[in-house]
Parts: structure tokens; sequence; C-alpha cells
């Protein structure tokens, strides 16, 4: 074939490491049956990470996550590859990360294998360019690429498996501290219920003395005569006052609070304290008669009513 039928082929070469730091290589018998990189033409009208997508999905059915350019090479009348020995390639070979590591093949490949590099350059089945890259990218010791500040190799996987493991670690630390604060905003809550529980409580105990002490005195109110204008008067007042304690009353319903029974009741020690015994018709642990009120909260024995008990 004569220089001036030859053609300059554009082509890609894809590098992929897992996290253990090992490229992944193919058997390809286009290479006389020995292991390479993943790799293609460049098609009209796309461009060289668009192909370095395509090929490789096409070739090992992976999905391409960050495509990163590494060098160009030539390949001209490379001897290994026998597909078209004549060939002059011009390769750009890239750095891929993938979203998984599944591998796919197609009928361009018979196997695949990861292989951490130290062990490829030992091999004789693995072509000399992949060789090459192994020495100028993965087991440089500057490990930098020609465009500056671009690290790839082991140092960059272990590079990434550190930051993924940081923000694993970051991230169930967060979730615990979310836990954390949850639990504590609900605690939080409980205790703020428990003290408006015991703010009220504390306020009602030293109200009921006040409102037992209103009850007796209004029970001793005189025996008045309707037909006396004067009678009338104080019965008006009577009349006020006992709306005030009925106004009394109300305030500790609306809290809940009610008065345990216990004139006719029989005697219960969780609500009643016996202050005596009096000899009576009554069966036996009746109740005759109330010397202090008791009270309950929302079921709950606040302050037991103290009794007179039947023998």
């Amino acid at each position: 074939m004569s220089e001036e039928k030859m053609q300059v082929i554009p082509s890609v070469g894809i590098y992929v490491e897992n996290k253990k730091g090992e490229l992944l290589l193919v058997k390809s018998h286009k290479w006389n049956d020995k292991y390479v990189v993943p790799a293609g033409k460049i098609k009209y009208g796309e461009t060289a990470v668009q192909a370095v997508e395509r090929e490789l999905y096409e070739e090992v059915g992976m999905k391409a996550k960050s495509v990163e350019f590494v060098d160009n090479i030539d390949m001209i009348k490379d001897p290994e590859f026998i597909y078209k020995p004549e060939a002059h390639y011009v390769s750009r070979r890239f750095q891929v990360i993938v979203s998984n590591t599944d591998v796919v093949l197609n009928d361009e490949a018979e196997s695949f294998e990861w292989v951490q590099p130290e062990e490829i350059l030992k091999r004789d089945d693995v072509v000399t360019i992949v060789k090459d890259y192994v020495k100028q990218h993965m087991l440089s010791k500057e490990n930098k690429s020609s465009q500056g500040g671009l690290t790839f190799g082991r140092k960059t996987n272990k590079k990434i498996a550190e930051l993924e493991l940081q923000l694993e670690e970051y991230k169930s630390g967060w979730q615990r501290a979310q836990a954390d604060y949850q639990n504590l905003q609900a605690e939080i809550d409980k205790k703020k219920s428990e003290w408006v529980k015991m703010s009220e409580l504390q306020v009602l105990s030293d109200f009921m003395p006040v409102y037992d002490n209103f009850k007796k005195a209004f029970a001793h109110h005189p025996e008045l005569d309707v037909e006396n204008e004067n009678d009338k008067k104080i019965k008006n007042w009577i009349d006020g006052v006992g709306y005030i304690m009925k106004q009394f009353g109300d305030v500790l319903k609306n809290f809940d609070i009610e008065e345990i029974k216990t004139i006719g009741e029989k005697f219960n020690p969780e609500m009643h304290e016996a202050l005596g015994e009096e000899e009576s018709e009554e069966e036996e642990g009746t109740i005759l008669k109330e010397v202090d009120v008791g009270y309950m909260m929302k079921g709950k024995v606040i302050k037991v009513a103290k009794v007179i008990i039947a023998k």
C-alpha cells in the first residue's frame, strides 16, 4: 500500500480501574488473542468523549461516570495489532470512572480480567501499549498528566476509596445525630408537657383548700325569712356568693378535676382516708360523713377524701 493511500485513523483507548486499583483488560482476536483495554475508532460527527462512552458500553456494557483525558499516542504499523497491521492510528487515551463494574462483553472480546498494575508488567499476554501506560501513568512516582494536576492510577483510586469511606462515615454520623436530635426533641416535648401538668397541679393544689374552706363557710349561712325585706337583701348576697363558689368549681372542672364521692359510698383506701368509725345501721365500711373533700384529676387521685365510716 502506497503512502498516498494510507489514512490516519483517530481512535480512543479506555482505561478503567476498579476500587482495588485493578485495570480492566479484555482478550481480543484483533491483537492476536492478547489482552488490551477497550478501544475503538472515533466516528464521523462524534467527539472523543462520545466515542469513549459509546465504545465502553458496546464492548463491555459499562456506563461512564466521568471521563478524563490522559494523553495521545501513535500506533504506526503496530506488529501486535493483526487486524490492520498497516494502519496508522492516533489514539487518545482516557481514564474512565464507571457507575458499576459489571462486565458484559460483545463479540469483539473473548474474555476479560481485572489485573493489578504490577501483575500486568509481568505478563506476556498483555500488549505493549498497555504496559507502557501502566509504567507511565499508574506506577510513576510523579503520577501526573501532561495537562497538570490530574492524578491517575492506584493513587487516584485509593483517594476515591478514602473519600467514599469518609463520606459514608459522615453520612452515618449525620444520621445518628439526626436520630439523637429527634429523640431529644421528643424528650423535651414530653418534659414540657410534664412541667405544664406539674405547674397546673401545683397551682390547683394551692387553690383547692381555699375552695374547700369557701364551701364549708357557705354551708353555714343562716336560715332566712324570705318575707322579711332585710333577709331578702341578705339572701341576694348569699346567692351572689354561691354563684362565685360555683365559678370556683367550674374552674376545677375545666382542668378535669372532680370531687371524690364519699357519703353512701363503700370505703376505698385508694381514694378515702378513714379518720374514725361510728355505730350505724349501714353496712360496715360505708362512708357516713365527709370530713375533708378529696379530688381526682383525669382519673388519678391527687387528694384523698377524709371520712368517717360505719362499723
